[in-house]
């Protein structure tokens, strides 16, 4: 029998695969038994530990960034065939592994296209004997949503459990991007962010840099997560290089898989001698810890990074087809001194460059009210610990109603 069972689809970025490979290793680390259901693109350097990973199979993804259409490999059309492929697959893989704790990543609050196969993936666990434990893993704050569906996301989550929030209240509050919080109430616990541990990226580290001036020749460090969505982002922080005041130091671009080939040689074509173009490796968190600034856009993991380096950071929220996720927990992280926003900064370098200014400058003149603010509000950055910690205790218990 698996413990946890674990299901996740990105559909465009690779955040949500990338942390719920967290949670799977840090439960995998207490002694559980987890699988990973994922119904995304294959994806590579991804660490799983001793978890199992299921690929669904046709894998899905989004055609743009609008999320309107979904594509199976080669574009193929997502088609009634095609649905029911798939949940013929989650259904058996949960009749098979019957999990003590079943998990659904981001539903019923986002994803609602795949409503098709996890709303009876929930129905079914529902019905089982033992039932498992349902429980919803999702992040600090939700993408706007018309009224009508978040009442039914509210309405979903009843057959839910445990509503597991990967954020810390005292931050940015749930409520804070969902009207209907107050309906979750005895389900909803927040963990904490989840952020990967390294050796050289620890909590103690966290804004050293507002307690010292830079050091010379730290590199800037500049990232677009998966990098579907980061081709202006790039190219405009290629252009800010020379109008900014890190325009002496090297600056090194970290470009992720999803960029095609085009674009990225495009970058590497145009980037000049103090400019390195590479394509992303899991050494992120590492290069956080030592650079100058990082410039990046503002996805869940990103963040998650920055916090824990303590490095000076510039945020350019993803904005596109509606996506008001980014924009929101930037300008909240920026009101708290934590970074600096610079909404619209992908489509005028001009705009990011006196944002990389602005930040320099409070890197190296904190003011009192600044290192204060920063002492006494420090997030909980060990979600992951406490997610596998909270799955581990239910996984030792039955569920009500049995």
């Amino acid at each position: 029998m698996t413990d946890v069972l674990f299901v996740v689809t990105h559909l465009h970025g690779i955040g949500h695969l990338r942390r719920t490979a967290v949670l799977a290793r840090a439960c995998s680390a207490r002694g559980l038994a987890v699988g990973i259901v994922s119904g995304g693109r294959p994806l590579r350097d991804l660490v799983l530990g001793p978890a199992r990973l299921f690929q669904l199979e046709p894998w899905l993804r989004s055609r743009d960034e609008s999320f309107r259409e979904l594509l199976g490999p080669h574009d193929a059309p997502l088609d009634e065939r095609l649905r029911e492929k798939r949940c013929r697959q989650l259904l058996a893989i949960l009749t098979r592994e019957r999990p003590r704790i079943l998990v659904t990543e981001h539903f019923p609050f986002g994803r609602g296209k795949l409503r098709f196969e996890l709303s009876p993936l929930v129905e079914s666990a529902r019905q089982m004997t033992p039932r498992p434990w349902i429980v919803s893993s999702v992040r600090d704050l939700l993408v706007e949503k018309p009224p009508e569906k978040t009442v039914w996301m509210a309405e979903a989550a009843e057959a839910y459990d445990r509503i597991l929030v990967h954020g810390d209240e005292k931050l940015i509050p749930f409520a804070a991007s969902f009207a209907q919080t107050a309906a979750l109430a005895g389900k909803l616990v927040y963990t904490g962010y989840v952020a990967e541990t390294t050796a050289s990226a620890r909590p103690g580290r966290q804004h050293q840099s507002l307690q010292k001036a830079e050091e010379p020749q730290k590199e800037v460090l500049v990232s677009a997560g998966g990098g579907a969505f980061g081709r202006d982002f790039l190219f405009a922080a290629l252009k800010s290089r020379p109008l900014s005041q890190a325009k002496d130091r090297p600056w090194r671009f970290l470009v992720g898989d999803n960029l095609p080939d085009a674009d990225f040689q495009a970058l590497r074509r145009q980037a000049g001698g103090c400019v390195q173009v590479q394509r992303a490796e899991p050494d992120f968190p590492e290069r956080l810890a030592s650079c100058a600034l990082s410039i990046s856009q503002g996805g869940y993991n990103t963040v998650v990074d920055l916090l824990r380096a303590g490095c000076p950071a510039v945020i350019v929220p993803y904005q596109e087809g509606g996506q008001s996720e980014q924009r929101r927990r930037a300008d909240l992280l920026d009101a708290g001194g934590w970074l600096t926003s610079a909404p619209g900064g992908d489509s005028d370098p001009a705009l990011l460059a006196a944002a990389i200014d602005r930040r320099l400058r409070a890197a190296a003149h904190p003011t009192a009210s600044t290192r204060q603010a920063v002492r006494t509000a420090l997030p909980n950055l060990n979600g992951s610990e406490v997610t596998a910690e909270i799955l581990a205790d239910l996984a030792a218990i039955v569920p009500p109603g049995i």
